[in-house]
């Protein structure tokens, strides 16, 4: 015999004839059940059996990786996770965010069963992929090395030198890094010539 809780939790089983009866809950593979099942007795000695309760605790897990740039690994990179899809009825965590260490690693923690996107974001670089999907679960395990490749974006700088209708060719230009507002110095570009 079976019945299902409802959206509270509560079951009953009635208009049972005296007997003992064992109660377990479903087998979920990504939840576990305290106790895992109850022996009750029900008879004109004992009456109705109340207060059979079950307590379900979600199995969670980690999904952990490291953002690289070469060979070193990239600290400073906002990793977001969000769950990819969601089947009806199953619990998942909203987006969440950590951002990866000195030595580029990340982790999310008590990731409840389910598929998830993960993604980096770092201001001037772009990711390789630009995103993953990793799905966690009594199967699975955790999902260890999630990993991506940082790469720094690269920019230029051109313009053209002119004197009177046609180009200036030959003058060798400087180009100063700047770092906020003061000047690192003068630092020639080898190469930059027009």
């Amino acid at each position: 015999m079976t019945t299902t809780a409802d959206e509270n939790g509560d079951y009953t089983f009635a208009g049972l004839l005296p007997a003992a009866y064992v109660i377990t809950p479903a087998d979920y593979s990504d939840w576990s059940w305290n106790p895992v099942e109850r022996t009750v007795t029900v008879n004109s000695t004992n009456g109705s059996a109340t207060g059979q309760d079950f307590t379900a605790t979600q199995h969670v897990y980690s999904i952990c990786g490291t953002v690289h740039e070469g060979e070193a690994g990239l600290p400073g990179v906002l990793m977001t996770l969000e769950p990819a899809s969601t089947a009806e009825g199953v619990r998942t965590v909203q987006t969440q965010s950590v951002t990866t260490g000195q030595t580029g690693a990340y982790c999310f923690e008590n990731v409840p069963a389910g598929s998830y996107r993960v993604s980096p974001a770092l201001t001037e670089y772009t990711f390789d992929p630009d995103e993953r999907t990793a799905t966690v679960n009594a199967t699975n395990g955790d999902a260890a090395n999630v990993d991506f490749a940082a790469t720094l974006n690269l920019y230029a700088i051109s313009g053209t030198v002119t004197e009177g209708e046609g180009g200036f060719g030959g003058v060798l230009m400087t180009l100063e890094y700047v770092l906020g507002p003061t000047r690192v110095g003068p630092r020639q570009v080898p190469g930059v010539t027009t």
